[in-house]
């Protein structure tokens, strides 16, 4: 006979008392680097107005402000995520689940079973390989995308962890 009792709540895991570990600081110039690409297009694109007066178009100037306000504001909130966002960013590898949490406005955090765990794969952009990084990405069975991507690991670290997933698969 099947039975699925109910686990008592002191028996819980305990993930708030998790020591998450924290990403290396590569992956916070990674962030400050595209956070500097993504100022540096919004910069033209507040310049576009007022450049073409050079031309004698007519741009309003509530346009031409208006377009210099939104970049400053866009381009000061994508410095904040991105200094900010890094500080609430860890992962924590246990015995029987992976975790990573994120976010400095809204929370996040993404656990996965070992038991669930289909396969993993590392992957790693042109400036991943420049800073030595890359982003450890996790598929459970019935899903179509990854469940779980760490990026920003130092490679060694993202080698190991995937190791250690293979390792437990093949023990159950």
């Amino acid at each position: 006979m099947f039975e699925n009792p109910l686990i008592a709540e002191a028996e819980w895991p305990k993930l708030a008392e998790t020591p998450f570990k924290p990403l290396p600081p590569a992956y916070a110039t990674q962030r400050k680097a595209v956070a500097g690409l993504i100022t540096l297009a919004l910069a033209v694109a507040a310049a576009v107005p007022w450049g073409l007066a050079a031309f004698e178009v007519e741009v309003p100037g509530a346009l031409k402000w208006g377009a210099l306000v939104a970049s400053t504001a866009l381009s000061g909130g994508v410095w904040v995520n991105a200094v900010v966002g890094f500080l609430y960013m860890g992962y924590a590898v246990r015995r029987h689940d992976v975790t990573f949490k994120s976010g400095w406005l809204f929370r996040t955090r993404v656990t996965v079973p070992m038991s669930r765990i289909q396969h993993s794969e590392i992957f790693r952009g042109p400036l991943d390989r420049w800073l030595g990084l890359s982003t450890l990405r996790i598929y459970t069975a019935g899903s179509s995308g990854a469940n779980l991507s760490i990026p920003g690991l130092q490679d060694e670290t993202a080698q190991a962890i995937r190791s250690t997933l293979i390792s437990h698969g093949a023990q159950h």
